[in-house]
């Protein structure tokens, strides 16, 4: 029977910052051409009652392709993920894509804030929706005590939170003022 990676076993096998390492290694594949993309990006697969979005690449890197499933309908549960060998095709495991593709988008925002900053940047500010900005590891935040980051992480259904030790930066729903605005950069 195909192997299946369940969350929970990803959870404990898959630490964020082996999150953000594969992900900065895949953008410099993507750009040097050791890993490709589905083409078209997603297909859909749709129907009165169900959907399905499909998503896949290649990573010259590892030997592996991957082809995400991803329900788009109510009551379509987790994502999941088949890995296959690129040389015989054979399938090698089936991957609950739930927590794992939202630990792959805040890594994603690590390494993005990571390559967009300038040098002198001074302040960090991430904006997401909870479960995904939970998981944007404590290691992210600028180390220099000259700067500084500022979490929020609220969503439609839940308040703004913040990792333990960050204060909570405005919320969508206070508007921002003088005493809330970043500072500006110097012209």
């Amino acid at each position: 029977m195909l192997p299946l990676v369940t969350d929970a076993q990803a959870r404990d096998a898959v630490s964020a910052q082996d999150a953000i390492d594969i992900v900065e290694q895949t953008y410099g594949d993507l750009g040097s051409a050791r890993a490709s993309l589905s083409d078209p990006e997603l297909m859909r697969l749709d129907h009165d009652a169900w959907g399905f979005a499909l998503k896949g690449a290649v990573l010259d890197r590892y030997g592996t392709a991957g082809v995400r499933v991803i329900p788009s309908h109510l009551g379509g549960g987790n994502g999941w993920c088949l890995l296959l060998d690129t040389a015989s095709g054979r399938p090698l495991a089936r991957v609950e894509e739930t927590w794992l593709h939202r630990l792959r988008t805040a890594a994603s925002a690590v390494v993005t804030a990571r390559l967009l900053a300038r040098p002198d940047s001074r302040v960090l500010t991430l904006v997401g929706t909870g479960r995904i900005a939970d998981l944007v590891p404590p290691r992210a935040r600028p180390a220099s005590p000259s700067r500084r980051s500022e979490w929020s992480a609220a969503g439609p259904t839940r308040p703004p939170t913040s990792p333990p030790g960050i204060a909570p930066t405005a919320s969508r729903s206070r508007p921002t003022t003088a005493s809330t605005r970043p500072p500006t950069a110097p012209t």
